[in-house]
């Protein structure tokens, strides 16, 4: 089987022991939906694909292109595992809008270049 997104979606389904229903119905979406999807009869909607990025734990860049790495340098620093505060500040990211990301990003970069200089 060559390696698709519905390649991948079909062995990170099997890895965790999952049929169609449980997984259609934890990310809101039919199970003939799923099946054509881990079939690569249909791509997937950009919100349906976010769904099983998270209930997978994968990154989207996994999902579309295979790529392990959640993001460029992550082989650097921030592989895991994650600290339990780590894990925290992802959980609290996640719940954040884009204002609220931006203005945390704005504060830490403030905090670190000023305890650096």
């Amino acid at each position: 089987m060559s390696d698709t997104i519905g390649s991948r979606l079909l062995r990170l389904r099997n890895a965790r022991d999952l049929n169609q229903i449980e997984v259609a119905e934890a990310i809101g979406v039919g199970r003939p939906y799923l099946s054509s999807l881990e079939r690569g009869k249909k791509v997937g909607t950009p919100q349906t694909l976010l769904a099983l990025a998270d209930f997978y734990n994968v990154s989207i860049d996994y999902l579309l292109r295979g790529i392990e790495a959640p993001f460029p340098g992550a082989d650097k620093n921030c592989q895991p595992p994650y600290s339990a505060e780590e894990l925290a500040m992802i959980e609290l990211w996640r719940e954040m809008d884009e204002d609220e990301r931006r203005l945390v990003l704005s504060l830490i970069n403030k905090v670190v270049r000023t305890s650096v200089a």
